[in-house]
């Protein structure tokens, strides 16, 4: 397989991704932060909340994946029908960047006339993300990450 010159466009595709990646983990934290009352109430009485019980889950939840974080909040807020999509939408361009995005360029990657749309598509997964990003950070209660 030929490797990937590295050039002007190409750090600028890494550079793209990195920074979508990042508001995609900026997501996972808020959604893990927004859930933290609603699994401590989970099942048992405040006055049963240890610092241990805390920290565990809390740890559970900052491990858990962008899937299983969507699932929770579907199960403990009352979201509209259009949250609901724009839940989806935020997992199914999360998957799509971190397990497909490279795959879908493959072998072309390589080559000079694929980096323009690659970084056309970059660029608007960035946008969105770091809307996102700001949307998720509201909801939380999390000061704006942008």
């Amino acid at each position: 397989m030929n490797e990937v010159p590295q050039n002007d466009q190409t750090d600028e595709i890494y550079r793209l991704y990195g920074k979508a990646v990042h508001h995609c983990f900026n997501i996972e934290v808020c959604c893990a932060f927004l859930l933290r009352g609603p699994e401590l109430r989970k099942n048992r009485n405040l006055s049963e909340l240890t610092p241990e019980i805390i920290d565990e889950v809390g740890r559970k939840l900052d491990r858990s994946t962008l899937g299983q974080l969507t699932q929770k909040i579907n199960i403990h807020f009352t979201l509209t029908r259009e949250d609901k999509i724009y839940l989806e939408k935020v997992l199914d361009n999360r998957n799509y960047l971190i397990h497909e995005f490279f795959g879908t360029y493959g072998r072309t990657m390589y080559l000079s006339e694929t980096w323009p749309e690659m970084l056309n598509e970059l660029q608007e997964l960035l946008t969105f993300f770091e809307e996102a990003s700001s949307i998720f950070a509201k909801w939380s209660g999390i000061s704006d990450f942008s």
